[in-house]
C-alpha cells in the first residue's frame, strides 16, 4: 500500500488499501464485497494474534512479515478502505519510513 501518512516516531503507517478504482490490469475490486472480505479478514486474524493485529504487513508482498495492522477505516463515500499498521521489523521500519514519500 502507498503510505499516505507516517509517522517514524511510532512506526506507524496509513494508507489506501483498496479503492474502487481500476488497477494497471483494468481490474476493479467492488467497495461493498471488498468491504465484506476486510470485515472478516480483520475478524480471524485479531482472534488468531489473540487480539495483537487485525492483518499482516508484508514486506513488498513477501514472505517477509514487517508489521501488524491495528486499525481499518471503511470510507463509504469515497469508496476506499485504508489501514494504519504498526511496523515492527527494524530494516522494514527503516526503510519503508524514509524511503517512501508520504503522498497527502
Amino acid at each position: 500500500m502507498p503510505f499516505q501518512k507516517a509517522d517514524e516516531a511510532t512506526r506507524t503507517v496509513f494508507g489506501i488499501v483498496t479503492p474502487e478504482a481500476a488497477d494497471r490490469d483494468g481490474e476493479r475490486c467492488y467497495y461493498e464485497t471488498s468491504n465484506t472480505f476486510y470485515q472478516k479478514w480483520a475478524s480471524e486474524q485479531a482472534e488468531a494474534s489473540h487480539g495483537k493485529s487485525i492483518a499482516n504487513v508484508r514486506k513488498q508482498h513477501g514472505k517477509t512479515a514487517a508489521g501488524r495492522g491495528i486499525k481499518t477505516v471503511f470510507d463509504y463515500q469515497a469508496r476506499e478502505i485504508w489501514r494504519t499498521g504498526e511496523l515492527v521489523d527494524t530494516q522494514s521500519a527503516r526503510c519503508h519510513l524514509r524511503c517512501d514519500r508520504p503522498r497527502r
